[in-house]
């Protein structure tokens, strides 16, 4: 096979996945040292030198930090351990976050990478993507709470702008809006929440309009609102709960965001403002 070409660089974005590769690591290794972490993941680039002393190598550091992307090797060394640190690498959604042209020859190729349960409903019969904007349609995408939900999504949403179908991207945005919110916890204990929020407001939100409304998500209390509907969601699996509602893990945070649970006494829906 021959060799891929190495995707240009894109600080915001490659400085989000390469923490959330490393806190994929470090979350399974029990240790947030970057020094830890690299004895066991790379323990050949902690060498001696001729005079015996340590060789001080800083890189996972940096890796921990965001500012240096490991390479093919490394990641390759890591997986062999760690299997989920590939694909928190490499996932589709940092992708597409990267892309600021036209996406339609490139997003089949993308959805195919995704769970097959969202393929199920995304491709019709000869593996065209459907671009839906209807509630039933959605809901079934607003439920995976986790990257590939927020990919599909946000693959569907800039097909849309790309159509002109303004009250379609309208529409998805706001699916996207609540995934941002169900899965802020999780990204937040992986230290990116607010990094990737703000490419969501930088490089999505920012795409649509409809209607004479723009989103205004400037200083969004993004974290905040986000734990706030995690603990109001648990608070509704311990007294309410049932076993098929417990297979569903995204079954209550939908319920407080939509409004359904009375917890918040309205939903919590995606702000706006005049254009």
């Amino acid at each position: 096979m021959a060799n891929k070409r190495a995707p240009r660089r894109d600080d915001e974005v490659d400085s989000a996945r390469t923490i959330y590769w490393y806190q994929t690591l470090s979350n399974y290794l029990g240790d947030e040292r970057p020094r830890a972490i690299q004895r066991l993941i790379d323990p050949i680039s902690i060498g001696i030198d001729r005079d015996g002393d340590r060789i001080r190598n800083s890189k996972f550091k940096l890796y921990a930090e965001g500012k240096h992307v490991p390479g093919a090797a490394l990641v390759d060394s890591a997986k062999k351990l760690v299997k989920d640190s590939e694909p928190a690498l490499n996932h589709v959604v940092w992708q597409v976050l990267r892309e600021c042209g036209p996406i339609r020859k490139k997003a089949n190729g993308w959805v195919r990478n995704l769970s097959p349960s969202i393929q199920a409903i995304v491709f019709g019969p000869g593996f065209e993507l459907m671009l839906r904007g209807d509630r039933h349609f959605l809901a079934s995408l607003e439920r995976r709470e986790d990257l590939d939900g927020l990919a599909i999504l946000t693959i569907l949403l800039k097909l849309s702008v790309e159509d002109g179908d303004s009250e379609q991207a309208w529409k998805i945005a706001h699916s996207i809006f609540k995934v941002l919110l169900m899965v802020g916890p999780a990204l937040d204990e992986k230290t990116i929440a607010n990094r990737i929020f703000s490419l969501y407001v930088d490089r999505v939100f920012s795409l649509v309009s409809f209607d004479g409304l723009v989103v205004d998500l400037e200083n969004y209390r993004y974290v905040e609102v986000a734990c706030i509907v995690d603990f109001l969601a648990n608070r509704l699996r311990i007294a309410k709960g049932n076993y098929r509602e417990r297979k569903m893990r995204s079954y209550y945070p939908l319920q407080v965001i939509n409004g359904f649970s009375g917890s918040l006494g309205e939903p919590i829906t995606l702000p706006v403002r005049k254009a």
